[in-house]
């Protein structure tokens, strides 16, 4: 029996302990069972209105100049002047001569043009005279038809060609003349220079790149899939009267912000084969305000925002955030129940989407993130407002 104790001691003390449990579990009271109150979420719901939406394509791009021209010396010399205009970012007027060559070598070479000129209609005098007397000579010796030879008509007709020659000499040395002078095409802005004074030029010689100032440029990719709201066929181009969709370009340039409407020139008529963008070309007059006064000059090389104005359509404009991810809307009806109902999306944007079905005037949409939603189920509409 002694024995034994060690091993019974620990089974008869859970028995013990087993008995005692259940004791204890039978003198304790039962908890009052309440009801569990029906959680109603609280949403924010807004009335959409039937009304005419403008579509918006947004985009971005860079400014660039309508023209830019490599300013070439078409004669030699030295550079004997040079316009104040003359300096990388300095504006100049359509004519303003920029750069002046050493014209004294052209004007000799005019001057020997010249001379060569008056000695070749000298002798196509001389020899328009003597055709003349060698006329008569024959005619008095009534010895039938003179040939051409008798008449002088091949040393008249060389003659005629010597001073034809002449004459494009002369031409050709006065417009070298004219060409010792650097003159601006267009009205533009100088990007760069290569020449100074005192620098000796040969014929080909880059002086300096410009680009045209009045009116710029901007290259803007789109999808082709947006070419629908725009109105715009492939190979757009605008004509003279009837400028194309209208564009409205931003930036924040120097902590300011700037703002300029142009409009859609042309489409380059070819997706790209990388990115299968479309590229449109907006246009802006005076980029620099030289005409209107403008602060903020779009200036080439300049990173805008571009928002292009498309056609005019009926329909509900919602916030893209109560647009669930499988193009359904959460209704909220006149008992404050959901109706998850599913829409047609006509624009997408990043803030508002514009739908072209399956709301009607008048509705509520919740706008809430609900976590778990289920037809039918009731809320409670708070912040109600109208769009």
């Amino acid at each position: 029996m002694r024995r034994r104790l060690p091993l019974l001691l620990p089974i008869l003390i859970l028995v013990v302990g087993g008995l005692g449990m259940r004791g204890l579990r039978g003198l304790r009271a039962e908890p009052d069972r309440q009801p569990r109150p029906r959680v109603v979420p609280s949403v924010e719901v807004q009335t959409v209105r039937l009304a005419a939406h403008r579509l918006v394509v947004r985009t971005q791009g860079t400014v660039s100049p309508r023209t830019s021209s490599r300013l070439v010396a078409e004669v030699g010399g030295r550079v004997v002047r040079v316009s104040d205009h003359f300096r990388p970012g300095s504006f100049f007027e359509e004519g303003d001569t920029l750069l002046v060559l050493d014209d004294r070598d052209l004007r000799v070479t005019l001057a020997q043009a010249q001379e060569a000129l008056v000695a070749a209609q000298l002798r196509l005098a001389l020899e328009d005279q003597e055709r003349s007397v060698a006329a008569q000579e024959w005619e008095s010796f009534e010895g039938g038809p003179p040939s051409d030879l008798v008449l002088r008509r091949p040393q008249l007709a060389s003659a005629r060609a010597a001073v034809a020659s002449a004459q494009t000499l002369v031409d050709k040395a006065r417009r070298d003349l004219d060409r010792s002078r650097l003159v601006a095409p267009y009205d533009g802005r100088i990007r760069s220079k290569n020449v100074d004074l005192g620098d000796v030029l040969a014929p080909g010689t880059v002086a300096a790149t410009v680009y045209a100032v009045d009116y710029a440029e901007i290259r803007l990719p789109i999808p082709d899939s947006d070419l629908a709201y725009l109105d715009l066929p492939l190979g757009f181009r605008a004509q003279p009267r009837d400028h194309g969709p209208r564009v409205v370009l931003r930036c924040n340039f120097a902590q300011r912000e700037g703002q300029w409407e142009g409009f859609i020139e042309r489409s380059e008529a070819e997706i790209d084969s990388r990115t299968r963008m479309v590229h449109l070309v907006a246009r802006v007059a005076d980029p620099y305000g030289r005409n209107t006064g403008t602060t903020t000059p779009l200036a080439v090389g300049m990173f805008v925002q571009a928002e292009i104005l498309g056609r005019e359509v009926e329909g509900i404009r919602i916030p893209t955030a109560a647009l669930r991810p499988d193009s359904t809307v959460l209704v909220v009806d006149a008992q404050d129940r959901i109706d998850i109902r599913e829409v047609e999306v006509l624009q997408r944007g990043r803030r508002d989407t514009i739908l072209a079905g399956g709301l009607e005037d008048g509705e509520r949409i919740c706008l809430s993130p609900l976590s778990a939603v289920v037809e039918a189920m009731r809320v409670q509409p708070v912040g109600e407002s109208e769009r």
